[in-house]
Order: structure tokens, then sequence, then C-alpha cells
């Protein structure tokens, strides 16, 4: 919520500021005027398949929601969140990782990538 994002689905860019999540899909997202789906929508009024339909929708003002694989986030933007107490403690143990640790982590994250 609050960050900018860009698109260029119009054939020009354009910036949005995000105003919350969507809780359905663009396949479950009826446009009430149109009486079609959002997936459906961005087919036949800009010739876009979205590869991710089943995600859920970015709100960016008035009744206006984009597929999230449309927007890019802008760059240097600070985030503001308070973490859970997992996400405080996966943090602090990869941050107090010794070197030996971090490279190993490293080396399996480099195989599992190149093997998938």
């Amino acid at each position: 919520k609050g960050l900018k994002v860009m698109t260029n689905h119009l054939g020009y860019r354009r910036k949005y500021t995000i105003t919350g999540v969507h809780h359905e899909s663009a396949i479950k997202t009826i446009i009430e005027d149109l009486e079609i789906s959002v997936k459906q929508y961005f087919l036949g009024t800009y010739a876009i398949k979205l590869n991710h339909p089943d995600l859920p929708l970015v709100k960016v003002g008035g009744k206006t929601k984009l597929p999230m694989e449309l927007c890019t986030l802008l760059p240097d933007q600070p985030y503001f969140t308070t973490l859970d107490s997992a996400q405080q403690r996966d943090m602090i143990r990869k941050a107090s990782q010794n070197p030996e640790e971090e490279e190993q982590d490293l080396g399996t994250h480099v195989l599992n990538y190149r093997d998938s």
C-alpha cells in the first residue's frame, strides 16, 4: 500500500499508487459495465494474454484494479512494515550466519535454480 508502480499496457507509461490488493483474480473479477472478466478485458482491449490470471489484482485508486504482472515497481521507494516474529527470527538468522554457511546456502540455491 502506498508503493508506486508503472504500467505501459495503454501504449504509454503511466504511474499509479497502490491503494491495496483486491481479494479476487483477473479470472474471477467481472467488470460490471462490460460484464466480462478482467482477463477477457485485457485480451480483447489490449491483446494482452495474462500469464498469471489467477493472481490477485492490485487496487490503484477508484474502481481501477490491475493485474500484478502488468505493474512494475518504481525504484528507490522506502517501504515500511512490521515483521512478524517468524520473519524477524529468519532475518536475524540470515544476518548472523557465518560466511561459510552463507556460501553453502548460496551454492545450494544456484544448484537448485540450475536444475529447475
